[in-house]
């Protein structure tokens, strides 16, 4: 199996996935943006070839890339970064190169925008935030006074909580709608819960292998807005009713083979057309690890290796 991967440097303990390729007989080849002198001295040892070009943003130079590791090694099986960043370039080349393991452009174009997946959350019988895409201040406005201040005001493609801000009024709401009317901006009820995430990977199947749960000691828009500190961590229990929500939404999705990191709001108080207190919401799901560390937290809580 040839099996590229995309920045396996970059979050460092990525080339631990590379380890858990080499360990099932997987020929590893890497795509790095950085000098291959810089790279970790475990990564190397599991890599059998490394392609260094200056910029994952030269998509000619990618395109050399992966053409060269085919006239190389021969049809190429998967491309992977595991990357958020890179989610989009991993399907692009698959396209160009028929590879069929993962999302093609279209698809990973829909799964990145947080209105268009509200559907699958739907499908799989979760409540959402209302919301708008506003394309003047006008629509905004209305949307406001149908739905009630607080309102929450973020990209609709985004990556973390850049750019993202609450809303209490008229005038902080055209304030905001004019510092962004260049980005493609959703505009979403304000739903007072706690932020929890069911993180996994599913099988060849859409069956979830591996589930656990994350939750945040602060608030991510906060910490962004205001520089507060956040933390987060794993529970050792996750209910029967969490773990079917979880594999409902990757049944809706129709996830196979790869990790998945679920966001839900956990509800404070009821809200009516939503939910009862505890109920969970849907807000986002990434077709990725976790960001950062998480890995490594998963690997703690469960004694375990994730990444193989």
């Amino acid at each position: 199996m040839n099996f590229i991967f995309i920045s396996p440097n970059y979050p460092e303990s990525y080339w631990m996935f590379c380890r858990g390729l080499k360990k099932y007989g997987a020929r590893v080849l890497a795509i790095v943006d950085t000098p291959y002198d810089s790279l970790k001295q475990e990564l190397k040892q599991y890599v059998d070839e490394c392609y260094v070009v200056s910029s994952f943003h030269n998509y000619d130079e990618m395109v050399r890339a992966v053409g060269y590791f085919t006239f190389k090694y021969g049809k190429i099986d998967w491309i992977e970064s595991n990357n958020e960043a890179w989610l989009s370039l991993d399907a692009r080349l698959r396209d160009d190169f028929n590879v069929k393991t993962g999302f093609t452009s279209e698809k990973i174009d829909e799964f990145q925008s947080k209105s268009a997946m509200k559907k699958y959350y739907e499908k799989a019988g979760l409540a959402v935030a209302r919301y708008c895409l506003p394309h003047s201040y006008e629509e905004a406005k209305a949307f406001a006074h149908e739905v009630g201040y607080p309102l929450v005001l973020k990209p609709d493609h985004g990556v973390g909580a850049s750019f993202t801000y609450s809303v209490h009024n008229d005038h902080e709401l055209y304030e905001r709608f004019e510092r962004t009317k260049d980005l493609h901006m959703i505009l979403e009820e304000y739903i007072s819960g706690d932020i929890v995430t069911l993180d996994g990977i599913c099988d060849g199947d859409g069956q979830i292998r591996f589930l656990g749960s994350m939750n945040y000691v602060g608030n991510c828009m906060d910490s962004v807005n205001n520089q507060d500190s956040i933390g987060c961590f794993y529970d050792f229990h996750i209910s029967d009713e969490h773990r079917q929500i979880a594999q409902n939404v990757i049944d809706a999705f129709g996830l196979k083979n790869r990790f998945f990191h679920g966001e839900y709001f956990k509800l404070l108080e009821d809200k009516e057309g939503l939910g009862k207190k505890g109920d969970l919401i849907g807000l986002e799901v990434n077709f990725r690890p976790p960001g950062g560390f998480a890995p490594d937290l998963m690997n703690y809580s469960n004694d375990m290796d994730v990444y193989s």
